[in-house]
């Protein structure tokens, strides 16, 4: 708008006036983008326009003159305002604070969290450690009860060895001593059947003609 009250034009109105100045900004293009468009912002311009801060002209450029035709070339003064670098309120303040406290604030939430996962960390390897030590534990556990019911097995062949040598034996010192009863048992059986009795009295004859008969009579039935 500055542009175009800079031209003085005599007999245009106001709002010719501000028609000319958004067909002049829809022609030119922005400095960010390159890009043409149209003014999207009239009514801000309309509630800001009387404001101090946007009435202030900027400083012009020394050695060249403000014309209607330089300022319609884009000579020295690009806009109709400049910006003034005004104090910072109570309030932006206050939020500047708030915002440096929560920063603060943020950090140290970032520390004790850091603190916390490394903690976390410990603790899970020290759980780690613990259970690989009760694992180990558990096996070795296991490997002794093996090996001791292993020994206990080894006793346990080693007392029925035991047992079955000594019954072997007894039954060996049995048959033996059957044998001998047997051999001694033949052997008297013997003697009785050849004894002469001729020379004895009846009783005692009688006796020992009663143990021949005997003798042949078991002999018989084996």
């Amino acid at each position: 708008m500055a542009k175009i009250e800079a031209r003085n034009p005599s007999g245009v109105t106001y709002e010719d006036k501000l028609k000319d100045a958004k067909e002049l900004y829809k022609e030119s293009p922005a400095q960010t983008t390159g890009k043409k468009s149209a003014f999207a912002f009239e009514h801000c311009w309309v509630e800001l326009k009387n404001q101090p801060k946007w009435n202030m002209p900027k400083e012009r450029s020394k050695g060249f003159p403000q014309t209607p035709s330089s300022i319609d070339e884009g000579g020295s003064i690009d806009d109709d305002t400049v910006e003034l670098e005004r104090p910072i309120g109570r309030k932006a303040e206050k939020a500047k604070r708030k915002r440096a406290d929560g920063d603060k604030s943020f950090d140290d939430y970032l520390a004790k969290k850091l603190q916390y996962m490394e903690e976390s960390h410990e603790q899970d390897n020290e759980a780690l450690r613990i259970k690989a030590d009760r694992v180990r534990v558990d096996a070795q556990r296991a490997d002794i009860e093996k090996e001791r019911a292993d020994t206990e097995k080894k006793r346990a062949d080693i007392e029925n060895e035991r047992l079955r040598l000594e019954t072997s034996r007894e039954t060996h010192r049995v048959d033996i001593e059957n044998e001998r009863l047997r051999l001694e048992t033949i052997r008297e059986e013997g003697r009785i059947m050849t004894l002469d009795t001729s020379g004895m009295n009846d009783k005692e004859s009688r006796y020992f003609e009663n143990l021949k008969d005997k003798i042949l009579a078991r002999q018989q039935l084996e």
